[in-house]
């Protein structure tokens, strides 16, 4: 069967055109329903994976602001967020999108800081808790006076840490929050193995 433009309709909205193909097709000499559903499909795909590269390259310049590689893939990817490419595949405004992927990768970035701080501070706490009971610090021989005043540095060293943990926690909380608002329906991807 031959598409016409009887059997082919083409709407006009919000600037894009959006093919409503017949209720019926062939497939293999047998009449099919197809819908519009796959075209939707393939372009939330599109637009999906380009997302996770744009998230992908920001974490790299995050970690390596002098990255040329990064940045010229993470501009070609804004350009796509801009282009008559992306608005024919969703009305999704590419400047809202972009602003809100960054704000999820500053909300990342800050998450897997606490979370680092926390440990560290953990740490320093199991240390001192060592020291308290008679155990010694593989580095150095000390007398248990020397012994106690490093319990108590690393358990000062424990309570800035913590404090530090919590600030980044209520800055990625906020980022969280931002993030919802310019671009909620990305907060809750799954993550990527590989990806803290």
């Amino acid at each position: 069967m031959v598409r016409t433009a009887e059997n082919t309709r083409a709407q006009k909205e919000d600037g894009r055109v959006k093919v409503k193909p017949c209720t019926r097709g062939t497939k293999l000499g047998e009449l099919k329903d197809v819908g519009i559903e796959p075209y939707e499909n393939l372009a939330n795909a599109i637009i999906k994976q380009a997302v996770i590269d744009y998230k992908e390259q920001l974490h790299e310049l995050l970690k390596n602001p002098n990255s040329s590689s990064a940045m010229h893939e993470a501009q070609r990817l804004e350009r796509f967020f801009h282009s008559d490419w992306y608005t024919t595949l969703t009305s999704l405004d590419g400047g809202r999108l972009i602003n809100g992927v960054r704000i999820l990768v500053r909300k990342e970035a800050a998450e897997k800081e606490w979370k680092e701080i926390l440990s560290e501070s953990k740490k320093c706490r199991k240390q001192a808790e060592m020291l308290r009971n008679g155990g010694k610090m593989p580095e150095a021989e000390y007398t248990a006076e020397d012994a106690a005043i490093l319990a108590k540095k690393l358990e000062q060293k424990a309570d800035t840490l913590k404090a530090e943990a919590v600030g980044k926690k209520a800055e990625a909380d906020e980022l969280e929050r931002q993030a919802i608002k310019s671009v909620g329906f990305l907060v809750n991807e799954p993550k990527r193995k590989g990806r803290s």
